[in-house]
């Protein structure tokens, strides 16, 4: 898949939803996120490349699967942005465990590895995306997740 848009399962890119739909215009509802990633500078970027949005509100971050597990329980985001390589608990197993759990968060895999996307949807991650993707691409697939979407993403 390429462009800018992500497909989505019934074919669509996000643009397609994007036009149909004015985030800005409706009320809005702050998604509540949390960044698991063992590289202080990837989510530190991503930190401040979501603070330009008005609905997407970075409530915490971990460094690593097993951090993340307890702070996902301590903070109850609606979507976790999760790394799939990291020391220790790596964010498949941690995406598992998560959806095993009672916690109602939603996983979206970011990663720079191609060959997890069906193991990470078989654990319950709702959209996976590479690393370097475009921060319109990243928010439409925030929002759509949110949204109760399965989005998935390999640019």
């Amino acid at each position: 898949m390429s462009g800018n848009g992500c497909n989505t399962l019934d074919g669509k890119t996000s643009r397609e939803y994007t036009s149909k739909m004015n985030y800005k215009s409706a009320a809005v509802e702050s998604i509540r996120v949390m960044l698991v990633d063992d590289h202080d500078e990837v989510r530190q970027a991503l930190k401040n490349l979501l603070s330009v949005t008005r609905d997407i509100v970075v409530i915490g971050e971990a460094s690593g699967g097993q951090e993340g597990l307890i702070k996902a329980a301590e903070l109850e985001p609606d979507i976790i942005i999760m790394d799939e390589r990291m020391p220790g608990l790596n964010g498949l197993e941690a995406s598992r465990i998560l959806n095993e759990s009672d916690l109602s968060c939603k996983i979206i895999m970011l990663t720079s590895y191609e060959d997890f996307e069906s193991k990470a949807f078989e654990y319950g991650v709702k959209a996976y995306l590479l690393k370097g993707v475009k921060l319109k691409v990243l928010t439409d697939c925030i929002r759509r997740v949110h949204q109760g979407e399965t989005v998935p993403v390999h640019n």
